[in-house]
């Protein structure tokens, strides 16, 4: 149909507004996908950020092994602002060798406000 309305064929008011409609859902699928890169980005982020701070309790499993952090370390870390880091560990699990552990239970034991 796009194809079709470029070549100039048919332009009654039916086809511009068909046309428009189509190019407003693109626009609005596009603009979704990216919302999605970007959240998976962020999310990518931040846990490999945690995972990095914490290398050897998620080589070991041993909790003794955790060192201290705080939202902030990781926020800088990452370049992003302390309350995005928090919610992206909202409602979100991380598997281990030994278990799966909510990544906010994970969060409150290893971060100290």
């Amino acid at each position: 149909m796009l194809k079709e309305y470029d070549r100039g064929s048919k332009k009654d008011k039916r086809q511009k507004e068909a046309v428009l409609f189509i190019k407003q859902k693109i626009d609005a699928a596009k603009w979704f996908i990216d919302a999605i890169k970007q959240r998976q980005h962020t999310l990518s982020s931040v846990m490999q950020t945690i995972l990095d701070y914490q290398h050897e309790f998620f080589l070991t499993g041993d909790e003794t092994s955790l060192s201290p952090m705080i939202l902030k370390d990781i926020a800088e870390r990452t370049h992003l602002d302390i309350s995005t880091v928090s919610r992206v560990a909202n409602s979100k699990f991380v598997q281990t060798e030994f278990w799966y552990v909510s990544a906010e239970i994970l969060l409150q034991r290893i971060i100290k406000y």
